[in-house]
């Protein structure tokens, strides 16, 4: 239970679009490895690159993962 209010504290501090780094995950705000694997295995979080996360945001209407956009990164 403990990783659930890691995972929604993640979520309701991750701005709409904003990139994260996984160095910044780890090092600054303390998230394992193990548990950001296990965040993108759930779907709640995406690799877009070497090192590099987005938070799964899901159209309201087709409930497909919206597509990044440059603000993004």
């Amino acid at each position: 239970m403990q990783n659930d209010g890691k995972l929604i504290s993640l979520l309701r501090s991750w701005p709409q679009g904003a990139v994260f780094t996984s160095e910044w995950l780890i090092h600054e705000k303390k998230y394992s490895k193990g548990l950001l694997q296990q965040y993108r295995k759930s779907g709640w979080i995406e690799l877009i690159g070497k090192g590099a996360y987005r938070r799964v945001e899901l159209d309201a209407q087709t409930k497909k993962p919206l597509p990044l956009n440059w603000k993004g990164g």
